[in-house]
Parts: structure tokens; sequence; C-alpha cells
């Protein structure tokens, strides 16, 4: 449950990583296409010159009849990022395939292209071809970039290759490269759908050191330590946010609650939890007030554990917690109570699976309160229906009721 529920925040998360390591790229190709719109200018033998120009269709034509490696390279390049930009990603990617094939510019450029080149393979959904252009962009030996291994892994990502996809966000450390507060980010979210969670914990505490007043980096730690079943790191990091106050939503508080009963202080989680109701804070509905009995229950305080069972009962209507309120009443021998919770619970027709307990609990309470009459009544038809028989015939048999008569029965 607390799983789930923190996970929420590392879906938003990672939606937003994913989309601003898309946009980054999609603004690359977009500057890119704005840089390179003029004509290509080719001498007969098929070397760049000013002296002549090619318009697109007369390049394309002449471009398989180009032998100069620089110029075929340069032609390919313009081409493929005219087609990027008119959006036929098909034509794009053989041009830039044409371009590298030719071998004509320097490492700068080629690693350029590729770059490039993977862009529009993401774009048009070819995570593998992205995958191996990229792959083959870290290969030249060239300082490498941040963004090459996020798109990399982001790219192995989308194959469903969670080992890749971490091995290629650890290289990044490997070569202590730099990454900013955004790149951190994406690296996080890329991590964490890996499953990676120790490498979470690592940039979560560089970006609470880095933004020690954005609510995420806090909420997001704890998700970690909960994949992990780190419930007691967990709890530590969520009660420091806590006191620090730090921004919590309403599943937040309650999440805190949760740790705090499953970390041996259900009192603690008791208060909270009564006093984020009382706050507005955390919705004071039957479910919340069924939390706070049972954690009333766990800390020993049957009397606040039945008041707050009570009002769940009002807010929820559930004949199970009317049930379990009025046993709760009977084992602190408050008949009246107990007697009034029963006759709430019977004012309708109960389905047949509660009508052998109800009558039972409600028999009890008519017995203690003196009336045998309408007790014996209760039992005999807790013996009717509804699996409570034999404990209603013990009853019987201790107040020595008379047998049912065959109206009775």
């Amino acid at each position: 449950m607390w799983i789930e529920r923190m996970s929420g925040h590392f879906s938003r998360v990672f939606g937003v990583a994913c989309v601003l390591l898309m946009c980054s790229s999609q603004a690359g190709l977009a500057e890119q296409r704005g840089q390179y719109r003029s004509k290509v200018l080719i001498t007969p033998d098929g070397e760049l010159d000013k002296g002549a120009e090619l318009s697109i269709e007369e390049l394309e034509k002449q471009i398989s009849s180009i032998e100069q490696p620089y110029a075929k390279s340069s032609a390919g390049r313009h081409l493929a990022r005219h087609y990027v930009e008119a959006r036929e990603y098909g034509k794009a990617i053989e041009y830039y395939q044409t371009a590298l094939a030719a071998q004509g510019l320097s490492d700068i450029a080629n690693r350029e292209m590729l770059r490039e080149l993977a862009q529009v393979y993401l774009l048009s959904e070819d995570y593998p071809g992205a995958a191996q252009t990229l792959e083959r962009a870290l290969r030249i030996d060239l300082l490498p970039e941040v963004s090459d291994y996020l798109l990399l892994a982001q790219a192995y990502h989308k194959m469903s290759k969670y080992v890749a996809v971490v091995a290629t966000l650890d290289h990044m450390e490997e070569k202590r490269l730099t990454l900013s507060t955004l790149q951190m980010r994406q690296a996080l979210a890329l991590y964490y759908r890996a499953g990676a969670y120790a490498q979470c914990e690592k940039l979560l505490a560089r970006l609470l050191e880095l933004e020690p007043d954005r609510p995420d980096n806090w909420h997001l730690l704890v998700s970690v330590y909960l994949q992990q079943n780190k419930k007691r790191q967990a709890l530590d990091q969520l009660a420091l946010a806590w006191e620090k106050s730090v921004p919590f939503s309403e599943r937040d508080i309650l999440l805190l609650a949760d740790l705090q009963a499953v970390n041996k202080n259900p009192y603690g989680a008791a208060e909270l939890l009564a006093e984020a109701m009382a706050q507005r804070k955390v919705k004071a509905g039957g479910d919340n007030y069924r939390k706070l009995f049972r954690f009333w229950l766990l800390a020993r305080e049957k009397d606040k554990a039945a008041q707050a069972l009570m009002k769940a009962v009002q807010l929820s209507d559930d004949i199970e917690l009317y049930l379990y309120l009025a046993r709760l009443q009977m084992e602190q021998r408050d008949w009246q109570p107990m007697h009034q919770t029963m006759l709430a619970a019977c004012a309708d027709q109960l389905q047949d699976k509660y009508v052998g307990r109800a009558n039972l609990l409600l028999g009890v309470s008519q017995l203690k309160l003196g009336d045998t009459v309408a007790a014996r009544r209760s039992f005999i038809n807790a013996t009717l229906v509804g699996g409570a028989n034999a404990r209603a015939g013990q009853w019987l048999e201790f107040m020595d009721a008379e047998p049912a008569t065959k109206d009775e029965a």
C-alpha cells in the first residue's frame, strides 16, 4: 500500500523528466533545422563551391554521383536536416546514413550527426535504431556528454532493457561527468523505473543538498526507502520532513501515520491522525476513523478506540463495524451502549451472513440489561440463520431458557 502510494510521486516525476528529455532533443533538432535552410553549392566535379546552387530536388538527383567524401557527407547532412524539418523521418534517416557512410566529416561533426539521427529514431519510436546510433556516437574518441547517456538510457528503457539502462547511467558516474539538477532528475526517474534504488538514494541525497526546499526530493527518497523495505529509514526521513514543515499532501500524512504504527509507535500514529483530522488536513471520513480506531487499539487505548470506531460506524454505515464496536463494548461491559449499537445495526434488514452474529450480540446486551424475554428471542433467531447457532445455543443453555416453540423455530 505504501509503495503504491509513493510510486505516484515517481510516476509524475518520471513523466515530466522524460517529456523534458524528449523536448530538449526536439529543441536541438529544431535549432539545427533552422540553421540549414540554404541551398547547397556543388561544382560539376562534385565538390562544394559558392559558384553554383542546387535545389533539394537537384541535390537528391546528384548525390549518388558525388565522389568527394566531404561533399557527399555535407550534401547528405543537408538533405537529412531538410527532411527532419519536413518531418519526413524516413528520408531523413536515409540521408543521415548516406552522410555518415561517406566518412567525409570530422569526428566532432559525425558525432553531432549521430546525435541528430538518434533523435530522429526516437521521434519515429525506433528505439533499437536510436540505441545503436547512440552507442556508435559514444564509441567516438571524444569527451562524452551527459545528454548522450540519458538519451541512450531512455531508448533502453523503451525497449525494457533495464540492466542496460542502469549500466548506461552508471557510466556517467564512472566518467565523473557533471549533471545539472534537471539531468539528475532525468537520471533519477530512469534509475527508479529500472529498479536501481541504491543509485536513486545517492542522487536524491545530492538533490536534497542542492534543493532542500523542494518537497518532491523528500517524498521521493521516502519512496525509494519503501521500495527497499527500509521502513525505519522511511519513517525517519518523513518525520524529519514533517518537522521541517515540508509541504505534505493528505496521502503523505496518512503514510507518516502508517509508518509510525508499523515502527511500533501506534500511539504517535493515532495522535498524528487525530490532530490532522481535527485541523482538516486529512478528511474526517469513515475510512480514516477506522484507521484511527486500529491505531488506538494497537496502543491499548480502548476508550479512544471505541470513540473512533463509533465515528467510523456513523460515517460509513458498515455492518461489520457495528458488530466490531458491539464486541468492543461487550469487552468493556458497556451494556447500554452495546444495546444501542445493536439496535442501530438491526434497524434495517440484514444480509443473511450478518443475521446470526447480530442477533447473538443483541441478545447478550438484552440479557445483561435484564430483558430475558427479548434475549431469549434474539438467541433463538441467532440459531436459525448466519452460523452463530452454537454460541447462541450456549447462551440459551446458560440462561436456562425454554426451548424454541414450533412457531418460534
